[in-house]
């Protein structure tokens, strides 16, 4: 059984207030999983693997969910459609959970997308005092595509209120996910407001940049990415609407 893919892995940190203000020393408990996306094909199951590196057994869920995107923003409504075995389990010190994920079926010919929520659950037995924070993991699943048209970027951009908003339509059958996002204007390069360093761009679906203005605008914006689903280069010369 194949256990290739990235890690994805954060650290769940425990303190204990003592009198006069020190702190005694907790065990650290870690979740680890991989792969951190899946790609089905319908009716074959795939693999996650969760991963105690604590001294702590830990409880952890999980959820499958339909993922649209509308007016750029991500959306979750539970679906049956996506079926996960176990969907809770406890996971020993030092042990690892084989996940088994299976596409029920899939809606058309184009790909579907998913997201596993992968969440932490608190344990009853904490000591008086003792703050924990728990973990939840949003991992990527996408099913079918395989005879859908590649993904398809198209640009566009407007300026009003000194702000530019740019927009990337994705009008092929599979998902992009950008990362590595480079916009200028004047040559000088643009940061947008609010966004993280990985955009998802599922098919038929938009994502949506604030741009703050400073100074005067060129007429061109200059976008440059990557596709890491594809490993293809995006580049774009996109003409700024008044």
């Amino acid at each position: 059984m194949k256990t290739g893919g990235l890690w994805a892995a954060l650290w769940l940190c425990a303190g204990l207030a003592c009198a006069g203000g020190s702190a005694a020393a907790q065990d650290v408990p870690a979740l680890e999983l991989a792969p951190i996306m899946l790609n089905l094909t319908q009716d074959k199951p795939d693999v996650l693997y969760i991963a105690n590196r604590s001294t702590a057994p830990v409880t952890v869920q999980i959820e499958a969910y339909a993922w649209s995107q509308i007016d750029g923003v991500d959306r979750l409504s539970p679906t049956d459609s996506l079926l996960v075995s176990p969907p809770l389990t406890n996971i020993a010190p030092g042990e690892r959970q084989i996940v088994r994920v299976l596409a029920d079926r899939n809606e058309g010919a184009g790909e579907t997308a998913y997201r596993l929520l992968v969440s932490q659950i608190p344990s009853n037995n904490r000591p008086s005092g003792q703050v924990k924070v728990l973990l939840q993991f949003s991992l990527p699943v996408f099913v079918g595509g395989a005879q859908a048209q590649p993904a398809a970027l198209d640009w566009r951009a407007h300026m009003s209120d000194g702000e530019v908003t740019l927009i990337a339509h994705n009008g092929g059958g599979k998902a992009v996910k950008l990362t590595g996002m480079h916009i200028a204007a004047n040559g000088a390069a643009m940061a947008p407001s609010g966004s993280t360093s990985i955009a998802y761009i599922l098919s038929g679906a938009d994502h949506i940049w604030h741009l703050p203005v400073r100074g005067a605008m060129s007429a061109t914006l200059s976008v440059s990415a990557k596709d890491e689903r594809s490993g293809v280069a995006v580049a774009a010369d996109v003409p700024v609407e008044h």
